[in-house]
């Protein structure tokens, strides 16, 4: 959540195998935490997570380039580094493992990843927090979807 890491990785172009390093590991977790559904609900959480991902990284640098004053001149590529590093929380959702509570880790890694997005966006598009918070809200609605979905699954 420091601001200065998203400003940094934005800058380094050598940074890009490690965000893809960070993506692929946090969708990893994030598949992990559905174990407990079986290994096809696994595999299929490791795509969909990574996909969902790419979704949200399109919405992003849509809004923030096309829709929001932010800087024009920003490359997807810069924006991919940023939201890796701002996707972390999403290993959160390992936790989903742990019975009775895992629920609540869950919505948390989300409520985490608006929160870094928010900040990622912002330093990254040099955008004021309100719009920043819109655009990180609706950069993750599709993990969101996909998580109502196993909810529903479950349910």
């Amino acid at each position: 959540m420091d601001p200065a890491i998203y400003r940094e990785v934005a800058r380094d172009p050598y940074a890009t195998v490690e965000s893809a390093a960070i993506v692929f590991a946090s969708a990893g977790f994030f598949a992990l935490g559905h174990l407990w559904l079986g290994l096809d609900m696994v595999a299929a959480q490791f795509l969909g997570g990574i996909v969902l991902w790419l979704v949200g990284l399109g919405i992003c640098y849509y809004l923030a380039t096309e829709v929001a004053p932010g800087l024009h001149n920003s490359t997807w590529l810069r924006t991919f580094r940023v939201l890796a590093f701002a996707s972390v929380p999403r290993a959160l959702v390992l936790l989903l493992i742990v019975p009775g509570v895992g629920i609540w880790f869950a919505a948390a890694a989300l409520a985490l990843m608006v929160a870094a997005y928010t900040q990622a966006v912002q330093q990254l598009f040099d955008l004021d927090v309100r719009m920043s918070a819109r655009i990180a809200v609706a950069t993750n609605i599709p993990t969101l979807i996909g998580f109502v979905i196993v909810l529903l699954i479950v349910a």
